[in-house]
């Protein structure tokens, strides 16, 4: 039946977070909550005077679409990161998706990076972090992720999903959302009409091509790779079913990190911002820098510079409105169920989390 396996993987990553959440909440982040209630916000900080020992934060990271946080700490000074070694340091460490929130939750990192998704299911089960800044939109502005079909499918309109199957990373991760989302608006039953299938982003192409599935799923750089050898149609991007603009990739700290060091992380906001101003201004010489330090990996760096780049939000700034709309509809597809869902005012820190 279309759906099947893709239900049941939900089913069971629900099930573990909502576990491993249940376990946190037992513990202190009533505490930590009060804590960060009572510190400094970042507008009251007093960064004249740094301490005699940086505070080190330990990020766990994706290695691909963050590169405005990686240039803050892999070249500060071209990031304009003026705190950096000062106020604190970065240890990044790069983990599979669903692995990040285990070492946040195990206590190995401070904070790091995740989809909207994930992070949305995280705080409702509980886990004590909050949303600090935006990475990388899926905006009209930029590059929006595309879902693809061979030229000679047949498949030429939403309604042609029917019976067919659909490539996603993963079914609790935006790629899901977009296409249960799109096949919603076709007026087909995302649990019964089409099947889901989970394929590592690096796969898909190959598998489109072979006739494993009927639509791939392409980010950058993945669709101009896959564009540039030819065969293939875009059907429908991440805005085609949702309608707006998306959070794609944030940074997320916990609640406790933030209390516990609020001079830190407060610096390290500052930077970010500077870092982010950075990227945009000279992207070509952030993500060659970022090639060259092994932060990105990339076979082409001239096609990857040349590649149309997913959106930035300036200043590293959450839209709460925009939030709180894609959240609703994310329900509304049944792709968070209603325990899973939250005010988007409830994902971030008052004072300390960038927001419009």
């Amino acid at each position: 039946m279309p759906g099947t396996r893709s239900l049941r993987a939900v089913g069971a990553a629900i099930s573990a977070l909502g576990v491993a959440a249940t376990l946190v909440a037992c513990g202190d982040q009533g505490e930590a909550a009060a804590q960060l209630a009572n510190a400094p916000r970042c507008a009251d900080v007093d960064l004249s005077t740094p301490p005699q020992e940086p505070v080190e934060i330990r990020l766990g990271v994706q290695p691909s679409v963050i590169e405005p946080l990686q240039i803050q700490y892999v070249d500060p000074e071209f990031a304009g990161a003026e705190h950096y070694g000062e106020w604190y340091t970065v240890k990044a460490t790069t983990y599979a998706p669903a692995d990040r929130l285990d070492a946040f939750q195990a206590g190995q990192i401070d904070g790091g990076t995740a989809s909207a998704p994930q992070l949305i299911r995280a705080v409702a089960q509980g886990l004590p972090l909050r949303v600090a800044a935006s990475i990388t939109t899926e905006s009209s502005e930029g590059f929006t992720t595309k879902f693809a079909t061979l030229s000679d499918s047949g498949i030429t309109e939403l309604a042609d999903l029917k019976g067919k199957r659909i490539g996603i990373l993963d079914p609790v991760t935006s790629t899901a959302y977009w296409a249960r989302s799109t096949v919603a608006s076709a007026g087909l039953d995302p649990d019964r009409d089409v099947e889901f299938v989970t394929i590592p982003v690096a796969e898909q192409e190959k598998a489109l091509r072979a006739g494993t599935i009927d639509v791939a799923v392409l980010p950058q750089p993945f669709f101009d790779m896959a564009n540039g050898s030819g065969g293939i149609e875009v059907l429908f991007d991440s805005r085609t079913g949702p309608g707006i603009d998306q959070e794609l990739i944030d940074v997320f700290f916990g609640v406790e990190f933030i209390a516990n060091n609020p001079e830190a992380y407060c610096a390290w906001r500052a930077d970010y911002q500077s870092a982010v101003s950075a990227y945009q201004q000279d992207r070509a010489t952030a993500v060659t820098t970022l090639n060259e330090a092994e932060a990105i990996r990339v076979m082409d760096l001239e096609a990857f510079i040349e590649a149309e780049d997913y959106a930035r939000p300036d200043d590293g700034k959450i839209d709460l409105a925009n939030l709180d709309a894609m959240i609703d509809n994310m329900a509304d597809v049944g792709f968070l169920k209603p325990n899973q869902t939250v005010p988007a005012a409830d994902l971030v820190a008052e004072g300390y989390s960038l927001v419009k």
